[in-house]
């Protein structure tokens, strides 16, 4: 017997890369680039709930929004989650490029959407003639992460603001988790469309993974609903702390992203100079493709350096720190070796 609800007994679960302590991640897309001061809590914050007004209104002032139109979350993926909650039926249709981050459709197939995948070209971009003819069927919603994980491919922001004016019954949402690597954001159009709602991380560009948090901008009304779904107190006090911190600190994010961003293209050269076709697009990260990434990735591993295996024998990569970086060196010099 089984004691698992019907809908989640077809669903697989979130599986994490299997390491030891002496590994080198540079497989999760983390950013060490950003200068955090220690985080210091006064017992008050401790003992009381988490206040989230005073982020809440920085975030306000820093995205040109009224605090009505904003929401946090305990990172993006409960943002993803509440979304699906709260604007997902059983039946629902749901247009989702792919692939896509592993939680999106998990989420969806949890609330019950019917999913409609759009595949990504062979060059790894948005297949923006198949997308506008899967939203013709008359989609509820539309989810994607844009710049894409893991392609690093983007939806041009003017496509999506065409869409939404064209299909006003479908809520439209993108994953702006990789946006500060880019160029483009879509928090300046969210007072223009009523069906738009974007998601913000605080893991990629503020190097704050660890302590969890997110935010979503969208329209009073679908920021009111996400809020009858979000545990009242998802976010801890040392997560509001930190990015109080750091909005508030003169370049303290840009500088972050920057420094990464050098790192990724440095990485990203050394690997293609060892005979490794490499992608770039607008993420923190990577991809290595051709017929020797899998065998690399293995090679890697054995090393004691993870980097992440994605269909099709494509890899991904993303800097980890400095002491990381010098160890995927030495791994791409071995590599290089074993290659003559």
């Amino acid at each position: 017997m089984s004691f698992e609800a019907d809908r989640i007994q077809g669903l697989s679960n979130y599986k994490k890369t299997p390491t030891n302590p002496n590994s080198v991640r540079m497989d999760l897309n983390e950013n060490t680039f950003c200068s955090l001061k220690e985080i210091s809590l006064a017992n008050e914050q401790i003992r009381r709930y988490p206040d989230e007004q005073p982020l809440t209104k920085l975030l306000a002032i820093n995205w040109e929004l009224p605090e009505s139109s904003l929401m946090l979350f305990n990172g993006a993926s409960e943002a993803i989650q509440c979304t699906c909650l709260a604007f997902v039926n059983p039946g629902s249709r749901v247009t989702v490029p792919v692939p896509a981050f592993a939680l999106t459709p998990h989420y969806l197939n949890l609330a019950g959407g019917v999913l409609s995948e759009v595949p990504l070209t062979k060059e790894m971009e948005f297949d923006q003639k198949a997308i506008t003819q899967s939203l013709q069927t008359g989609a509820d919603l539309f989810i994607t992460a844009s710049p894409h994980n893991p392609s690093g491919a983007v939806l041009p922001y003017i496509k999506i603001t065409e869409w939404c004016r064209r299909f006003p019954e479908t809520l439209f949402v993108l994953d702006e988790a990789y946006a500060s690597f880019g160029s483009n954001t879509l928090l300046n159009e969210v007072g223009k469309h009523k069906n738009l709602l974007v998601i913000r991380s605080f893991s990629k560009d503020c190097g704050l993974a660890g302590l969890r948090l997110g935010a979503a901008a969208g329209s009073a009304t679908l920021i009111s609903a996400l809020s009858k779904v979000r545990t009242p107190f998802s976010i801890n006090s040392a997560a509001l702390s930190a990015a109080t911190t750091l909005f508030q600190s003169a370049g303290g994010l840009n500088s972050g992203v920057r420094k990464q961003l050098l790192c990724r293209n440095m990485l990203a050269k050394e690997t293609e100079e060892c005979g490794l076709p490499v992608k770039t697009g607008s993420g923190n990260f990577f991809l290595i493709t051709g017929a020797n990434a899998e065998k690399f990735h293995n090679f890697c591993l054995l090393n004691g350096v993870v980097i992440r295996l994605l269909k099709n024998s494509i890899v991904r990569i993303s800097p980890s720190d400095e002491a990381g970086n010098e160890r995927y060196r030495e791994c791409l010099l071995k590599w290089k070796e074993s290659q003559l």
